[in-house]
């Protein structure tokens, strides 16, 4: 039972910094999605993940998530060559 849902000022979050509150709508979209029915087809599906290209041209504020996609195993496979 130690669980976020448990906790209002989680989804407060910092009341000095203005948006930084969850969106009521995000949070639902976690919650369906955490009781989605396991034989439910999933719309996510048809969702690309991102190619190469995308990766190496996020924004600087993303570099984190950017490090966290290039350790992904199909960048992996598909590392650059030292021939380029």
């Amino acid at each position: 039972m130690d669980s976020v849902f448990f906790q209002w000022e989680f989804f407060e979050g910092d009341r000095t910094v203005s948006g930084s509150e969850l969106e009521e709508r995000s949070v639902r979209i976690v919650l369906e999605f955490m009781e989605w029915p396991e034989l439910k087809k999933d719309a996510i599906d048809k969702v690309p993940l991102y190619t190469r290209e995308e990766v190496e041209s996020m924004h600087v504020w993303l570099r984190g998530f950017q490090r966290y996609l290039e350790g992904k195993l199909r960048f992996q496979r598909e590392a650059p060559s030292d021939d380029a």
